[in-house]
């Protein structure tokens, strides 16, 4: 796998990406999978931080996945991107920059949960956000599982080479919880995101 960090625009908080490379089985040609991990600058003001880190990690991930397919012209490529984006889903002016500036991927959880609001973030829910914050009443879709049909370009609607899509299965919350955290009594939700889940099928070859 790598790591690699990419530029600071706010002054409190560092925000990188993650890749990790995957070789999913013993095919000829190769299949591999790109998987970018992030969590993007938060809060509502800090909307123009996150489309500069958007367009940066949208040409960071060409520029990856050009370079794994002129080294491999052959082999078949996946991608997954997914995080916290603290981009409010799913309608709003924000979700569709990131969308634009991601160069139109596949939101998972929207596709497979057309009717489902999907809130990561849901104040009357989980029970260490209503701890933490009891003035807090934001039910929100903040984390994403994204892939894509074609390595992402600054042209609209991604008009670069096609990827190997993947055969997605199904996209889910995720509410780990634990008991005894600290002094909040009972079973607690682990964090104040609600995670998400997909599930893949994969053909072994």
């Amino acid at each position: 796998f790598h790591a690699q960090q990419w530029g600071t625009f706010a002054a409190d908080v560092d925000k990188g990406v993650f890749i990790a490379c995957l070789q999913l089985g013993n095919q000829e040609p190769p299949h591999l999978l790109h998987v970018y991990n992030t969590h993007l600058q938060s809060t509502l003001s800090y909307h123009q931080t996150r489309q500069k880190q958007l367009s940066q990690l949208r040409s960071f991930i060409e520029r990856a996945l050009k370079t794994e397919k002129n080294n491999n012209p052959s082999l078949k490529l996946s991608t997954l991107l997914l995080g916290d984006f603290n981009v409010v889903g799913d309608t709003g002016g924000e979700y569709k920059q990131m969308m634009s500036l991601l160069g139109y991927p596949i939101d998972l959880y929207r596709i497979l949960n057309p009717n489902d609001d999907g809130f990561t973030w849901n104040s009357k829910e989980n029970i260490l956000l209503q701890y933490n914050d009891r003035n807090d009443h934001d039910l929100e879709r903040l984390d994403y599982i994204f892939t894509f049909n074609c390595i992402p370009s600054a042209d609209d609607h991604c008009q670069a080479e096609a990827l190997y899509p993947l055969r997605y299965k199904s996209c889910d919350l995720f509410k780990p919880k634990a008991a005894n955290i600290g002094d909040i009594p009972g079973e607690c939700d682990l964090s104040d995101h609600y995670g998400v889940e997909a599930f893949f099928l994969l053909t072994r070859v």
